[in-house]
């Protein structure tokens, strides 16, 4: 987890921004300013250098949805019997959370998993939309179907935001109905950085919260043919990590990182900004 932001004056009574970004299934090594020597985040390691490393931040929970909304809504997930990555399944708000019986070598009758983050959880989007900001989201959510996307849940923005666990496709056509295609081949990291810039570009005079959760490193494991290639070239000294294509996706990540820092700096935000990048349940 980094974090970085907000040198300003107290005296000055300017809300900050606060954008959150969030990688899906990438380890804490994965990172150069963790230890790797195989993949290269330069753009992270240029975050933690602005600001705070954590090496004991942990996830609410080791699987995805629970730590998903265990950080919207500041609990832990199975307060909320959220507790295995079942965003993408139907809806059961009237499924019983304890069944009668379990299987043959359970010891103990389990609790079942809700699919959706209830809506009568106060998020942190909600929270700071009642104090005035704009709220966005881009990117995975994978908290449940329709009823249950961003937009219901405080957000003022929803771009990507699904019941999907992956991406149907890194390229387009992506298949995800909340984010519209883009030309062929077009890749998702990308475009959801496209969107993230505009969202900077279009709000920047306004106090905002950009909930920026990207699709990689999940499944599919797909990138760019010339990244793939340069890892393969590639070998770590330590012999401790080796795929190309991880290599590729985690790149186009840490480009996209340094996108946003870069039009934040553009646009003069950069030092009215909190920067949080977080990632749970790596790596692969």
């Amino acid at each position: 987890m980094l974090m970085a932001g907000c040198e300003k004056d107290e005296s000055e009574s300017d809300l900050p921004n606060i954008v959150f970004i969030m990688a899906d299934d990438l380890g804490w090594m994965d990172l150069e300013s963790y230890g790797s020597q195989y993949y290269e985040t330069p753009n992270l390691t240029r975050l933690a250098d602005s600001g705070l490393s954590f090496s004991r931040a942990y996830a609410a929970n080791p699987l995805c949805s629970p730590t998903r909304a265990s950080i919207m809504s500041g609990k832990h997930p199975g307060r909320f019997y959220m507790t295995t990555p079942s965003g993408h399944l139907p809806p059961n708000p009237d499924d019983p959370v304890i069944g009668k019986q379990g299987a043959p070598w359970m010891k103990v009758v389990q609790a079942r998993s809700r699919t959706f983050m209830p809506l009568e959880e106060y998020t942190i989007a909600e929270a700071l939309n009642d104090a005035g900001y704009l709220t966005a989201h881009i990117g995975k959510w994978h908290l449940g179907h329709e009823d249950y996307w961003p937009e219901h849940q405080g957000f003022d923005i929803n771009i990507g935001g699904g019941h999907h666990p992956g991406p149907p496709s890194f390229f387009s056509p992506y298949k995800i109905q909340t984010l519209p295609d883009g030309p062929q081949h077009e890749y998702i990291t990308d475009r959801c950085t496209d969107e993230a810039v505009k969202f900077l570009e279009d709000h920047k005079d306004r106090p905002f919260f950009l909930n920026y959760w990207q699709f990689p490193v999940h499944a599919p494991y797909q990138g760019y043919t010339e990244l793939i290639d340069k890892y393969s070239a590639k070998s770590d000294p330590r012999d401790k990590q080796r795929q190309p294509i991880m290599g590729a996706m985690i790149e186009s990540l840490d480009n996209s990182v340094g996108r946003v820092l870069d039009k934040l700096e553009e646009l003069d935000l950069l030092d009215n900004t909190l920067i949080i990048f977080f990632s749970y349940n790596g790596g692969n």
